[in-house]
């Protein structure tokens, strides 16, 4: 079983995958929201990828 670990202060909350969904069900407007950061971290780590290429003589 994967857990999502979020650390808190003096706390940590450890999540299964389903857990997560469930509790997004009830809330589409929080799920719209984490679908829109998660591509635009998707597009940072694709921009970090390519800028390390570019630093590499061909």
């Amino acid at each position: 079983m994967n857990l999502i670990i979020i650390r808190r202060p003096r706390q940590i909350i450890a999540l299964s995958e389903d857990e997560i969904l469930e509790m997004l069900r009830g809330r589409t407007d929080l799920w719209a929201i984490a679908l829109k950061r998660g591509k635009g971290v998707l597009r940072f780590e694709r921009g970090q990828a390519r800028k390390g290429k570019g630093d590499r003589p061909p």
